[in-house]
Order: structure tokens, then sequence, then C-alpha cells
């Protein structure tokens, strides 16, 4: 299928074993990007002939990882996929099958209004959703990490301005006039212990971004 599912990580645990396991059994090549991991979660890494590892030596944050990831991989399609465990290997399949059937780009959405989920993330996503209409982007779960992409995107998504959470807003301005198709996944929520967001931090550059794009078009002209 020439499908890689992409995985940013940082400081992981047993899950992204279990989750390349399960990846690898969809029959998706891997590719990891280590952001700057510590020394004791170097052993979490996994070893297969299909997983390939790339590694920054000091964390540079998660637009930076995938950046690295779409600057190496040469893959008909990929599909980014958190390393905590709240993508499960056959929803990445089913969003990534769906771009290979229309070309598009694929989303994974969540259901927010299920009881698992946090209050705060909830509130962050009707937050966002309702801002980034103002700026012609419809979706229902914008926070999402679970996207495919075509190849020929990969290249004009490096430069989209970013290196860390933010980025992941960015890429939506940018990719605004294509068509982005939405699927249903599971909803999973693993709790606040492993998560690499910084609540105040990263909201705030989220928003920042925003700023700068209503008094900049150059994120958009990227693409068209």
């Amino acid at each position: 299928m020439n499908i890689t599912a992409i995985i940013p990580a940082l400081n992981p645990d047993s899950r992204l074993g279990e989750l390349a396991d399960g990846l690898l059994g969809a029959g998706l090549e891997i590719l990891i990007v280590n952001d700057g991991s510590r020394e004791d979660a170097l052993c979490f890494f996994p070893e297969h002939e299909n997983i390939t590892v790339l590694t920054h030596t000091v964390n540079k944050g998660k637009g930076a990882a995938l950046k690295t990831a779409f600057a190496f991989t040469d893959a008909a399609v990929v599909v980014t996929v958190d390393a905590d465990g709240q993508h499960l290997p056959k929803d990445a399949l089913r969003v990534a099958l769906n771009t290979v059937k229309t070309g598009n780009v694929t989303f994974g959405a969540r259901d927010f209004n299920l009881p698992c989920v946090p209050t705060r993330s909830r509130a962050g996503n009707k937050f966002t959703r309702r801002l980034l209409r103002l700026y012609g982007v419809k979706l229902s779960d914008t926070q999402t990490g679970l996207r495919a992409f075509p190849k020929e995107v990969f290249k004009a998504l490096i430069p989209v301005p970013g290196e860390r959470f933010e980025y992941e807003t960015n890429m939506l301005l940018a990719l605004k006039k294509r068509e982005i198709d939405e699927i249903a996944i599971e909803t999973i929520y693993t709790g606040s212990e492993q998560s690499h967001f910084r609540s105040f931090r990263d909201s705030w550059r989220i928003f920042t971004a925003l700023v700068r794009y209503a008094c900049n078009a150059n994120v958009t002209k990227i693409f068209y």
C-alpha cells in the first residue's frame, strides 16, 4: 500500500511499542522521530525491519518532528499518529486508506460529547473550532493528531510556520482550500501524565498563530 505511519515521540513509554506492533500488523511502514528523548526512555523505541527511527539530539517540538518526517519519507501516503496510545492502529489504517482512495487529506475526528473527554479538552476544541471557522476552516475536531496526507503535499507542509503544537493549527490554515475529509474514530483519553501539551503556553502559541495569520496571508500562499 506504500503507507507510512509517522510517530513523533518524546520520552515514550511501553505504549509506543504496543502502537508499533499494531501498525505493523495493519501492514504499515513506520517512521518514528525521536524528538530529543531522555536516555532512560530510549529503551522504548522499537526495532524492526519496517521501522525507521530518526533522532533529534535535542527537543525541537512536535511541529519540527513532523517536518523532519515529511522531508525524509517517500511514501505515497502518510498518516500521523500520536505515541501516547490515543490512536488505534485500525483507525490509523482507515484514515490512511481514505486518502489512498480519494486523494484528499483525511482527519480522524473524535466525539467530544462523550463523558471520557476532559472538560478542558472539550472546551479547547470548541474554542478553536469556532475560531478557525472565522478563517474558513470547518472541522469538527481541529486538534486531532491522526491525519493522513497524500505525497503531493509533503514538501509544501515543510515551510508552514511553527515548530511545536502551533504547527498543527498553521497546517489547517495552509490546507483550508484543499478538500479535507473527516472520519469518526474511537475517542480515547489516556490521562495527562504523558501529555506534552502545555495548556497555557501551547494554547497561547496556537492563539498567536491565528492572530499572525490574520495579519499575514503568506501561510496560504505556500499552497496557492
